[in-house]
C-alpha cells in the first residue's frame, strides 16, 4: 500500500512539473537584457561632422559674450581691485622666479625628494 501511495504522488508531482511550465508558470519573467536603468538605449553616438563643430565654436563665443556682460555689473572699484590685485600677484610670481638660480630649484626638488618616504623610491628592475 505504501509503494502504491508512493507511486501515486510521484505521478501527481510530475503532472503538477508539467502543468506549470505549460500553464506558464514563469510568464512573469522578463526576459532579455537586464535593464540597469529605465530609458537605457543601444543608439550609437552619431559621428561629429564639421557643421557641428562650427556650430560648437558659435555657441561658446556667444557663452562668452555672456561673460562681458558679468563684466559689466561690476562697479569701477570692483574692477580697479582685481586689475590692482592680478598686477601684484604677477610681480610677486615674477619675483619667485627670478629670485631662484636653476642649481637652486634642483637643490629645493633634491630636498623634497629626500624627505618623502621610500615607498616614492623608483623600484629597481632586473638582476642586480
Amino acid at each position: 500500500r505504501r509503494d502504491a501511495e508512493r507511486a501515486r504522488r510521484r505521478t501527481i508531482d510530475r503532472e503538477r512539473a508539467s502543468a506549470m511550465t505549460k500553464d506558464g508558470a514563469y510568464d512573469h519573467v522578463v526576459r532579455g537584457r537586464l535593464a540597469l536603468k529605465a530609458t537605457t538605449t543601444t543608439a550609437k553616438k552619431a559621428k561629429k561632422t564639421k557643421k557641428d563643430k562650427r556650430e560648437k565654436g558659435d555657441r561658446e563665443r556667444s557663452a562668452s559674450g555672456k561673460a562681458t556682460a558679468k563684466e559689466e555689473t561690476r562697479t569701477k572699484a570692483e574692477l580697479a581691485y582685481e586689475a590692482h590685485y592680478k598686477r601684484a600677484r604677477e610681480a610677486q610670481m615674477i619675483k619667485e622666479m627670478a629670485s631662484k638660480s636653476h642649481k637652486d630649484k634642483v637643490r629645493e626638488f633634491n630636498e623634497k625628494l629626500s624627505k618623502l618616504s621610500e615607498h616614492h623610491d623608483i623600484p629597481k628592475v632586473g638582476p642586480g
